[in-house]
């Protein structure tokens, strides 16, 4: 079965996601939603298929099996509740939510509809590389701590040094670097470590109204050690996520993208044991939830939303630790 695409959002992000959704025929671009008629186009031109609506409640009355979503953090949860209201599935682009009490009225919905399914777009979950990390866990002994960075300057940074606040920048639209590069970072230690006892953020924030964290330091305690977060989106780290063992130490590309995984047993054995990696990084993400629907396998989507809920609770914590820095 192909299932019919819809998605919110004309980003790049969008196109790497419907090339990834195509690239096996499990599903097919069939509407773009945008607000401008120019930026669908170009989208629907890209691919060669599908209408533009600029009008979201048309959109929604479309013949649509399942609805991407990568607009604006803070228009995520309104805009997924609408599409789970007219029946379609909701793969949503991280983070799905602005605050955990909505993933608890999503999935009210969901509980009250047998037929429908909701994911977090959160791609490390679902590489096979993770994997490879949790095995090597039990090879390194008693875990001391971690340190997970990931810095990335943003391609609109530009933007800001100009005086202008794209919405990544923005409190108003639930950007700045916790909410995007910081939700791989919690993803990944939680995906490895579990649920942290404590959580805490120390953001430097853009000093202009509205502004955002651009950078931030983050502490994830655990009962026996803890995990260092650093992320960023102003600059750019070339230091890697590193796990420390009694017997070894890991060493990850980055949070997001697991493209090299090391064991280092000492500086003179360093081995690379990653899976090879190359194509489209969502690919195994689309793989997943089409699988899942597929299979009409709402156990395996509810314990993914648990997860989901987790993270949202614990970035809400950082929030708060900082002063709640999304207002």
């Amino acid at each position: 079965m192909t299932y019919k695409l819809g998605v919110i959002g004309t980003s790049w992000i969008t196109s790497q996601f419907i090339e990834a959704a195509q690239a096996k025929g499990q599903y097919e671009l069939t509407a773009v939603y945008s607000r401008r008629q120019e930026t669908g186009v170009r989208l629907t031109d890209e691919f060669g298929h599908g209408c533009v609506e600029t009008d979201f409640g048309r959109f929604l009355n479309r013949d649509l099996d399942v609805i991407y979503i990568a607009s604006p953090n803070s228009l995520h949860f309104e805009q997924a509740k609408a599409a789970l209201l007219h029946h379609h599935n909701v793969i949503c682009e991280k983070p799905a939510v602005t605050r955990p009490s909505q993933l608890i009225e999503l999935r009210e919905i969901l509980e009250a509809d047998p037929e429908l399914f909701f994911f977090e777009a959160q791609r490390n979950l679902y590489d096979p590389n993770l994997k490879i990390i949790k095995d090597l866990l039990e090879q390194i002994g008693t875990i001391d701590g971690a340190s997970i960075t990931y810095m990335k300057r943003s391609s609109r940074f530009a933007e800001v040094e100009v005086g202008k606040l794209p919405n990544v920048f923005s409190n108003e639209f639930s950007g700045g670097a916790l909410s995007d590069l910081g939700v791989y970072a919690v993803y990944f230690a939680t995906a490895l470590f579990g649920k942290p006892t404590e959580s805490l953020y120390d953001p430097l924030m853009l000093p202009v109204a509205h502004g955002a964290d651009i950078f931030g330091l983050g502490l994830l305690k655990y009962p026996h050690f803890s995990v260092e977060l650093k992320i960023g989106k102003s600059t750019t780290s070339y230091a890697p996520t590193e796990i420390y063992g009694e017997k070894g130490t890991i060493l990850v590309s980055n949070p997001a993208d697991l493209t090299e995984i090391r064991l280092a047993r000492n500086p003179k054995d360093v081995h690379d044991v990653s899976l090879p990696h190359n194509g489209n990084p969502l690919r195994f993400e689309a793989d997943f939830f089409y699988w899942t629907m597929q299979r009409h396998d709402r156990i395996e989507m509810f314990e993914q939303l648990d997860k989901s809920v987790e993270v949202s609770e614990i970035l809400q914590e950082m929030r708060e630790s900082a002063g709640d820095i999304w207002k």
